[in-house]
């Protein structure tokens, strides 16, 4: 069950000491980490999820996992999410602390979707001019394969979106012909 309130405020709990610390940025390579392997690894967060595995069997499978992988301040700080019985939320706990990360350092995440894999240079022109455009300073790029675009692109940035994708202009068209849109403009 997603609790964005609660998710924000470990986040925030855990970037303050961070920042406090001095250890943001490798506290911010751990919360990847524990993105990528909860997005990864559905058995890790079947095991999270679980009623019927005990608390300390869990935290001895975190410790397993992350053991060296992770700063001490994570490393405590997922076991604190075990005791309090939040490690259902690590994903959201995560997200919302990259989040967090993202707003202080200023970061903007852009979304690309094509229905193949571009080239790097095609993805450093395309953060080139969006940061032209928009007047960003530091943009972080997510690159989305998605074979239904049938070509073309979609961007989404913050609030915007440009959608050149053909699979856009289909549904467009498909819309016009039902609604008969097209009629109206032969008269």
């Amino acid at each position: 069950m997603t609790n964005p309130r609660l998710a924000s405020r470990y986040a925030k709990s855990i970037f303050d000491l961070a920042i406090e610390k001095g250890e943001l940025e490798k506290v911010y390579e751990d919360m990847k980490l524990l993105q990528q392997i909860c997005r990864i690894s559905r058995d890790f967060v079947t095991v999270l999820h679980s009623p019927i595995i005990p608390t300390d069997k869990k935290e001895k499978i975190i410790s397993a996992l992350f053991k060296g992988r992770v700063s001490t301040l994570t490393a405590t700080f997922t076991r604190l999410l075990v005791k309090k019985g939040r490690e259902n939320n690590f994903l959201e706990i995560t997200n919302s602390f990259i989040e967090q990360y993202n707003h202080y350092k200023g970061i903007q995440k852009l979304t690309l979707t094509t229905a193949v894999p571009v080239s790097e240079d095609i993805k450093n022109d395309i953060v080139s001019k969006v940061k032209e455009r928009v007047n960003v300073k530091h943009i972080e790029l997510e690159e989305k394969v998605n074979p239904d675009v049938i070509g073309g692109f979609r961007l989404e940035l913050r609030d915007f979106l440009i959608d050149a994708t053909i699979q856009h202009v289909l549904d467009k068209a498909k819309k016009e012909f039902l609604n008969n849109d097209f009629v109206f403009r032969l008269r």
